[in-house]
């Protein structure tokens, strides 16, 4: 690139292929850009991403060209350039009069149309004015006599145009000052620049996570496809359906906090935006919901993250972050504080919960997370937003995700998909039918044989009836008070009855 011209059909080529990488992740292909690509070039502090402007770069690595021609004169180009090319004649200062021509080269017209450009910084320190020409050379504070004068003043001053500093101010010979050349402090002169921003310190703030910083950038920008901004027939927003949608951001500015504080507030609310954006985009395009309290717990799970990772840099703004941020209310941190005392406290608890249940075998057990397909007759989008807002109702739901095209019902959550389809029947008045998980066919045989062996069991413990049984007995009786002693031990006994024959 410093040695040659870029053509601009190769630096627009360049351009378009950058972008499509920027907005589509891919190099092929068409795209949508979002931001234009010249507010893209401006730095960072003005309100863009700091990506090179090839224009500008290609002008900053050329003009190093012109610089060799001035103040590098051991170059073996320079030699080359001064006594083959025609342009010169032999003597630099024809440089800065001569007009591109087609018998020139095309790197040397090319040399000739930028020497505007790098005519202020070629300075000619005077020395005995022999090489210095009077009105095209850059001497004087004013730059070229020949401008500043202009052309019919200089002409009616009887100076010849190729006239030579003949006036012998000093012994030595005229030099260029133009010692140093930096390609990046050209190319900042040369680039377009804008007013600075207020904002760069709150969007590109030091540890933030880069992907929340470019979506921050572009709701300030106001550069996000809301519905505000879309020929859309509902504007409703996706999120509380009460408002219109809308891309208005409130960020702060001038925050006075200590550099912990400050930084965690901008990470956590560039995290919302983020999750709010993101949210919104997969119920508008996926049919998938989620509930705040596991936005919630994204939130606080990416925080803590990203708090931890920065401990490598600042161990002590790192701890220091964490700790502020476990401090929060349970409704901003739902997770429990990750400091010690509270975290034996949780430890003990749930190791004293465990054994309980695990001794007396009851208490309420939790369900897992289980996916649950339902298949439901869906007509058109309207159905599939009506049965997707009737099964976030459904307690214990985190996700549902829709597909209207096969009917298909996607929801999971801490849930009983029986109870979940006789529920969504009652409520939609559809045709609900269970994909999975299948529920099993033998409770039924289940129940009925423990029914049987409830009955036998029962009727085992009852006690059984004794036969009545005829029992003949031969005594010797000699009087009647034998028999009475007789009856006496007989009634004593369970008989139903007797009879005695003498």
């Amino acid at each position: 690139m410093s040695n040659f011209f870029i053509v601009a059909a190769c630096i627009k080529k360049i351009n378009a292929i950058c972008g499509a990488y920027l907005w589509k992740g891919k190099a092929d292909g068409n795209y949508t850009a979002r931001v234009s690509w010249e507010t893209i070039t401006l730095e960072k502090k003005e309100g863009g991403l700091n990506c090179r402007d090839l224009v500008a770069w290609n002008k900053a690595c050329i003009l190093k060209l012109i610089w060799i021609l001035f103040c590098n004169s051991g170059s073996l180009w320079v030699a080359w350039y001064k006594k083959e090319v025609q342009v010169l004649d032999g003597s630099l200062s024809n440089f800065w009069t001569k007009k591109p021509s087609q018998k020139h080269s095309w790197l040397a017209n090319k040399l000739l149309r930028i020497r505007d450009i790098a005519y202020p910084w070629v300075k000619v320190k005077l020395g005995n004015g022999a090489r210095t020409r009077f009105w095209t050379d850059n001497w004087t504070p004013f730059g070229s006599l020949e401008a500043f004068l202009s052309p019919v003043i200089s002409r009616r001053m009887g100076v010849p145009a190729n006239a030579m500093e003949s006036i012998l101010l000093k012994k030595k010979v005229d030099g260029v000052v133009w010692k140093d050349y930096s390609t990046s402090a050209i190319y900042k002169q040369l680039k377009h620049h804008a007013p600075l921003v207020p904002w760069f310190d709150i969007i590109w703030c030091k540890g933030g996570i880069p992907k929340h910083n470019f979506l921050s950038w572009l709701f300030v920008l106001n550069k996000c496809p809301t519905r505000d901004r879309l020929l859309t027939t509902d504007p409703a927003c996706l999120l509380c359906n009460a408002a219109p949608e809308q891309s208005t951001i409130y960020y702060l500015i001038n925050l006075r906090l200590p550099k912990p504080h400050n930084k965690l507030l901008l990470i956590a609310w560039q995290c919302v935006i983020y999750l709010l954006w993101t949210e919104r985009n997969s119920r508008l395009h996926r049919r998938s919901f989620r509930s705040p309290q596991s936005l919630l717990t994204t939130l606080d799970l990416t925080v803590r993250n990203r708090c931890s990772s920065l401990r490598s840099q600042n161990p002590a703004t790192s701890s220091s972050m964490i700790q502020l941020w476990s401090r929060l209310p349970p409704t901003l941190s739902p997770t429990t504080s990750f400091s010690p005392t509270t975290n034996r406290v949780t430890m003990a608890k749930k190791k004293y919960s465990n054994n309980e249940n695990k001794g007396d075998g009851g208490g309420d057990k939790k369900t897992a997370s289980i996916t649950v397909v339902l298949k439901v007759d869906m007509h058109c989008d309207g159905c599939a937003s009506k049965i997707v807002k009737c099964a976030r109702a459904f307690k214990g739901v985190e996700t549902v995700k829709s597909e209207s095209d096969t009917g298909k019902l996607t929801v999971t959550g801490e849930v009983d998909p029986a109870k979940l389809q006789e529920t969504l029947a009652e409520k939609t008045k559809k045709k609900v039918d269970l994909v999975s998980p299948q529920p099993k066919k033998d409770n039924k045989n289940k129940s009925d044989e423990d029914k049987n062996k409830e009955k036998k069991s029962s009727e085992e413990k009852k006690p059984k009836e004794a036969p009545v049984i005829t029992a003949v007995l031969k005594l010797n009786f000699h009087c009647e008070g034998c028999i009475a002693n007789i009856q006496k031990t007989v009634t004593k006994t369970k008989v139903p009855g007797y009879e005695a024959d003498l």
